[in-house]
């Protein structure tokens, strides 16, 4: 019912652009952290931000990562389990919130402006924060910028390094790239891709069609993609029977629709990548291996086998040039990793 409501509200927002267009985006706040007690919120056109930058410890030697929240969701709740993370891991990053929840708040009804509002916000971040700001002002290496983004929020992300700049920046990190109304071929500039940043890395919990309860761009889009428990959904989201009954197939189902509109799978994603934080020392920490299905996977059929670990502790020269798909298996409860 919530995704039929979306898609009939969607196409009204389609005639009338006026009820999901911002014009502004005032409401646009960014948070840059540089620990976790010291924070510092600004606006895009604000005066003098590269002295304000220095001031409150902004670090060029540490790597800025930039986090961006998906759809119906906000960045001081998004933002806090990855600070507090990054903290109880030994802080070495600037790190950098990006707030847009006026702009993906479903109060306005209307996902079609959320989509849009995530392209626009995307590329004037990529303009005035991360080339006039980091790159120009601030001296920032393009390849130490990582930028993270959840659902919608991962195709802001994308927007981002489609839009700052000549050189790329180092990294994007896609969880659960959202796929409504960004599917199609003709939306395939405004989406995330692999030509977004030097390295980008995309992680699917969620993905496949509306139909068979998923919200996430199933197909590969980065340089490699992570596919945990196949990539549909996850322990602890959902206790599929394995039987050929109607009975349990149709229950089976209904836990698949249930988990799409609780969004428990949609949401596993940035839990992995934050306990992948607590864990980047370890390359061996949500270890994943080559292969061309999750089936072949699990019945030890993977030709290749070549293996990658799936978060934080991923790094660009730990990838083949082929990049492909890789899959694992998960605990249904923290901590997710399961050591084989």
């Amino acid at each position: 019912m919530t995704i039929i409501l979306l898609l009939i509200l969607a196409l009204i927002g389609s005639s009338w652009p006026w009820l999901w267009k911002d014009n502004d985006l005032k409401e646009l706040q960014l948070i840059l952290y540089t620990s976790e007690e010291n924070s510092f919120e600004f606006k895009i056109d604000d005066l003098n931000l590269s002295q304000k930058f220095l001031n409150h410890g902004f670090d060029n030697d540490k790597a800025t990562k930039i986090l961006a929240h998906g759809f119906w969701d906000s960045g001081p709740r998004f933002c806090a389990d990855f600070i507090a993370a990054y903290a109880k891991s030994g802080w070495d990053v600037n790190l950098i919130c990006i707030d847009w929840t006026a702009y993906a708040d479903p109060d306005q009804c209307l996902y079609i402006r959320a989509v849009n509002n995530a392209i626009k916000i995307g590329k004037l971040i990529g303009q005035k924060i991360i080339f006039n700001l980091l790159i120009e002002k601030l001296k920032t290496d393009p390849k130490a910028i990582h930028v993270i983004g959840h659902s919608l929020g991962a195709h802001l992300a994308g927007n981002i390094g489609k839009h700052s700049g000549d050189q790329k920046i180092g990294r994007i990190t896609g969880l659960e790239p959202a796929q409504l109304f960004l599917e199609n071929w003709a939306h395939y500039s405004k989406r995330l891709s692999r030509e977004d940043a030097d390295f980008v890395d995309v992680i699917h919990t969620n993905s496949g069609h509306l139909y068979e309860g998923c919200l996430s761009m199933p197909w590969t889009m980065g340089h490699v993609d992570f596919y945990p428990n196949g990539g549909q959904h996850q322990p602890g989201c959902v206790n599929k029977s394995p039987s050929p009954w109607i009975w349990h197939i149709l229950m089976n189902y209904g836990q698949s629709l249930a988990d799409m509109v609780t969004y428990c799978s949609h949401q596993r994603v940035y839990i992995y990548y934050v306990e992948s934080i607590m864990h980047r020392s370890n390359d061996k920490y949500f270890l994943s291996k080559n292969c061309s299905s999750f089936d072949n996977f699990e019945k030890y059929l993977c030709e290749d086998g070549h293996e990658l670990p799936m978060g934080e502790a991923l790094k660009p020269s730990m990838v083949r040039s082929n990049g492909g798909k890789y899959f694992l298996k998960t605990r249904s409860s923290s901590p997710f990793n399961l050591n084989y």
